[in-house]
């Protein structure tokens, strides 16, 4: 059974742009604050991501806050986390996870927290980032936000144990 398909993406960083300081702007006036992950938003990230998102993306924005720099980033509505990205985790063309709370969605944030991490990609010197695995529903975000193209393809395959 093919349970579902999952893509790699990918762009070239060069002459890439941070966010706009409009984007940025908004984000203040909306009362959101993006910036760098740090060690004493551990715990904080710990807990949001392993609630609502995958114990997977949970050890990854971790691993990302204890690189020197962070590779990691933040949004914040007041103390409560509502998106965070990272990138460089395993390699360093590698570029994900990122994601924003569903109740944030289309305000703009996933926008600035791609922007941020990809700057930053380009900055340390990598030319070509890959965002990998990613659900077929997430291709036009990453396409209209930072231009990314279709890469590879991945079919998942399972079979229960036991079938005959």
């Amino acid at each position: 059974v093919c349970s579902s398909d999952l893509y790699n993406m990918d762009l070239a960083l060069h002459e890439r742009l941070g966010p706009d300081a409009r984007q940025l702007d908004r984000m203040a006036k909306a009362g959101v604050t993006v910036r760098r992950a740090q060690q004493s938003d551990r715990e904080m990230l710990s807990a949001y991501v392993g609630t609502h998102w995958s114990q997977v993306w949970q050890r990854e924005m971790l691993l990302s806050i204890e690189k020197d720099p962070a590779t990691g980033f933040v949004a914040l509505r007041g103390p409560a986390v509502v998106g965070f990205a990272a990138h460089g985790v395993y390699r360093p063309s590698l570029y994900g996870p990122i994601a924003t709370d569903p109740s944030e969605q289309g305000a703009g944030i996933g926008n600035v927290l791609s922007h941020l991490c990809l700057e930053d990609m380009a900055a340390s010197g990598v030319s070509t980032a890959q965002i990998g695995w990613v659900a077929e529903d997430a291709i036009p975000f990453y396409s209209r936000t930072v231009g990314a193209r279709l890469g590879r393809c991945f079919w998942m395959f399972q079979k229960s144990v036991g079938e005959g």
